[in-house]
């Protein structure tokens, strides 16, 4: 019974952990804000990591040879690697590195060290290593230095981009966060693209919201998506409420039975697929627009079991919000003309009509891809390179220089 309640108060922990990840604000982002709350800024916090680093890609970390799962209870020679490793990463600490009576036998420090090590790179903190967190694991001190040395560049963008008040999607940790006064106001999971459609970093301004939305198919998705779809099975269109014009006559429908789809194919810039509102509508019950040359946007989405996986690289490119009332709501304290917007929001949820709301203030929103960042306890975190943007260790100094992103 004594064991049960451990590892219960064991899985609270790393709950209460992964909830303070979920909620928690990054940080400051300005050095006057940084001065006031007494908490450095995102970019100076990654940049004390750098000494650690550099000491650390000097001695490399030791390599987990092996394709088993390791897991608690397990006694294996490559236990004592894996100690080694996270006491190198000082994701293991005290006597579980210094005294140890059996370094083969893998207990709860290190199962705890593992679920440490898991979650802040982003992965499912279980305690168990497996293949994925064996390969986080593997990647090299010098590797993860370069790392740092990229995203202090990121970090550095965003910052001289960056307002009191705005919305931050950052790709890698599949997540938005709305920013007031430099601190997170609200966290939420979203989807963003998958590698073969890229989520691209833009800055921009949320300037209007549509509820009900119409869905224009963008001319890459009709091309290799739909329009091969609609060839294969002739009540595509009609079965997923999807509508046929003419582009140069978008009030005048086409029937879609008689249409020459080996004309479409071939000039699908000549015609416009939309998609009717509704609970089918590929963007939910409401979008957030912004201007950008992407034709991207965020989104509502009817599909909203694709949450709870890991990763969340389902999308076209758009973003895809978990909860996008919630973050409407919280959009309030950006713009009060919000409030008074209120009735006609709830008129157009309940009556399904298309209605446009234009923002007063416009807000700033920031599509970014960071993969390394240190939270306001000090804790180094590494996000997934998920598109692989991040580059690979150079060989030289000039390929270094050469790698680093260009200023915007």
């Amino acid at each position: 019974m004594q064991k049960d309640n451990t590892m219960f108060q064991r899985q609270a922990k790393r709950f209460s952990a992964s909830v303070g990840l979920a909620l928690l604000s990054l940080g400051t982002f300005n050095s006057v804000q940084a001065h006031t709350s007494g908490t450095l800024p995102a970019d100076l916090r990654l940049e004390k990591k750098l000494a650690f680093y550099q000491q650390a890609a000097q001695h490399p970390w030791p390599r987990l040879q092996t394709h088993e799962l390791l897991a608690l209870g397990m006694h294996d020679p490559m236990v004592a690697v894996l100690r080694q490793r996270l006491c190198a990463s000082e994701d293991l600490t005290g006597s579980a590195c210094t005294n140890v009576t059996d370094p083969n036998a893998f207990d709860e420090p290190v199962e705890d060290a593992v679920a440490f090590f898991q979650e802040r790179h982003g992965l499912n903190d279980d305690g168990i290593v497996g293949a994925t967190t064996r390969q986080a694991l593997n990647v090299s001190a010098a590797q993860r230095l370069h790392q740092i040395e990229f995203n202090l560049q990121r970090w550095s963008r965003l910052i001289a981009l960056a307002n009191p008040a705005y919305i931050w999607i950052n790709v890698p940790d599949h997540r938005l966060r709305l920013v007031k006064d430099h601190h997170a106001i609200l966290t939420a999971r979203v989807i963003v693209g998958r590698p073969s459609r890229q989520t691209p970093e833009i800055n921009s301004k949320v300037t209007r919201i549509i509820l009900n939305p119409y869905w224009t198919v963008p001319p890459g998705i009709a091309r290799r998506d739909v329009i091969p779809k609609a060839m294969r099975d002739a009540n595509y269109l009609r079965r997923n409420h999807i509508r046929l014009f003419a582009a140069n006559q978008p009030n005048k429908e086409l029937d879609s039975h008689a249409v020459d789809w080996i004309a479409v194919k071939k000039n699908p810039s000549r015609y416009i697929l939309r998609q009717d509102p509704g609970p089918h509508n590929s963007l939910g019950q409401i979008k957030f627009e912004f201007a950008n040359p992407h034709l991207i946007y965020l989104h509502d989405t009817p599909s909203k079991t694709l949450f709870d996986a890991e990763r969340r690289l389902f999308s076209s490119g758009c973003v895809r919000l978990e909860e996008p009332f919630e973050f409407l709501e919280a959009l309030e304290a950006f713009d009060p003309s919000l409030q008074q917007a209120a009735p006609r929001i709830e008129a157009a949820l309940e009556s399904g009509r298309t209605t446009v709301i234009n923002l007063k203030t416009p807000i700033p929103i920031h599509l970014t891809y960071i993969t390394a960042w240190v939270d306001k306890d000090d804790v180094l975190h590494f996000w997934d390179d998920v598109y692989g943007r991040d580059p690979e260790l150079p060989t030289n100094k000039e390929q270094l220089a050469n790698d680093l992103p260009e200023p915007i």
